[in-house]
Parts: C-alpha cells; structure tokens; sequence
C-alpha cells in the first residue's frame, strides 16, 4: 500500500514476503478477499481506518447512486484536496497504451454500459476480462478516490495475454481495431453467443442492423 506494486502469495518463500524484509513495506492488501495483512509477521489487520483503502481498490455502487450519475455530476477531492469529477478522470499511459485508454474511457460513457458495469458482480465470473474492465469502470467513476487518475495495468495485462501479445503496454495499435476486439471478447466473456442476436449486453447495445430494399 506504499509503493503500489502487486506480488503472489504471503508465505516465507513468496515476493511480498521479499518485499517486505528488503523494502520496509509491511502493509498489504489481497485485491480479491480486501483483507489487509502486515508481512513478514503474517496477520491480519481489521481496523476500520483501512476502509476508505478498500473502497478505492474495489469501488461498490448502490442502485440510486447510479441512478444519480447523469441527473446531477458532482465534484469531489482526492485526498490531496484537487478538485475531480468523477468519470472524468486521467488514465495512465504506462509506455504506448493510449490507444486502449481511449477506448476504455468512450466505453465507460455509454450510459447502460456503464451501469451494467457498476452495479453487477462479477467476483464469480470465469473471464477474468470482464472482471478487470468492471473494476477499471468502477475506478473511473470513483467519487471517493485518492487521485484524479487511475490506472488500467491490470486490463492491461489481461488483454495482452488474451490477444496473444497483439495488444500490449509497449507497442502502439490502431483504436478502431482495438475496439473491434474489445467489444467482441467482452460479449463472449459475458456468455454471449457467436450465432444468437442480443446475447450479451455488449451485441443488444452495439449491434447494428441492416436494412436490405
């Protein structure tokens, strides 16, 4: 929680053990169960002055906070006292991702998208995809964030390595062929069909139709 690098484990042989012997950084965070554990020793901590911490690295929205989104956007302070709104915020460009960044904060403007996105759970989903652009989405629009940016390493990571390598951190790629793939891989993670219309979220909001005469 200090210098914000993810490691396995918590054992004596794992790299946050490592860590936090070479590094002094004792306090950790599993990003899937929000315990907090203090390393090397092991414990856990359960003091509620950690909460605000887990709200930032797993934001959860009620029904009428979405409901709010668009009828009234408000400001709010990260916690150095700057002035955001949310869904209108920075997102980092690690090396050459800007092309995925663009295309991750259109996405999270498209209003049933979105909502979708922020209110469903998907701790039980199997596409580790839809998970992570959740989470991103859910960052996005964080009214109670530490800073006006965040970060997408995480879907970053997964698109590379479900793209085979074809969009990756450090090297640039066209937005439009981006997106093609983006949408198609996300209406097969959430179940949808290659031959059934209107089988996801993302094919009855992103489907076109034509009309032959």
């Amino acid at each position: 929680l200090v210098c914000g690098k993810y490691f396995q484990g918590r054992g004596p042989k794992s790299h946050a053990y490592f860590h936090a012997l070479e590094e002094n950084h004792h306090v950790f965070i599993n990003m899937e169960t929000q315990k907090v554990y203090v390393l090397p020793e092991g414990y856990e901590v359960t003091s509620k002055s950690l909460d605000d911490i887990k709200y930032v690295s797993d934001p959860r929205y009620t029904k009428q906070e979405v409901a709010e989104i668009d009828r009234r956007p408000r400001a709010s302070l990260t916690i150095a006292g700057k002035e955001y709104v949310p869904g209108y915020v920075g997102m980092n460009n690690i090396k050459e991702n800007d092309y995925l960044n663009v295309v991750v904060q259109a996405l999270s403007h498209v209003a049933p998208l979105r909502n979708y996105f922020l209110l469903e759970d998907f701790s039980s989903s199997k596409s580790e995809l839809v998970k992570r652009t959740s989470i991103l989405f859910r960052k996005i629009w964080n009214p109670r964030a530490f800073k006006s940016h965040v970060s997408p390493h995480e879907l970053l990571q997964e698109v590379a390595l479900r793209s085979n390598k074809r969009f990756t951190l450090t090297r640039q790629s066209d937005p439009v062929d981006f997106l093609s793939w983006f949408l198609n891989n996300l209406h097969l993670g959430l179940g949808g069909s290659r031959t059934k219309p209107g089988s996801s979220i993302v094919q009855r909001f992103f489907q076109g139709k034509l009309k032959s005469e």
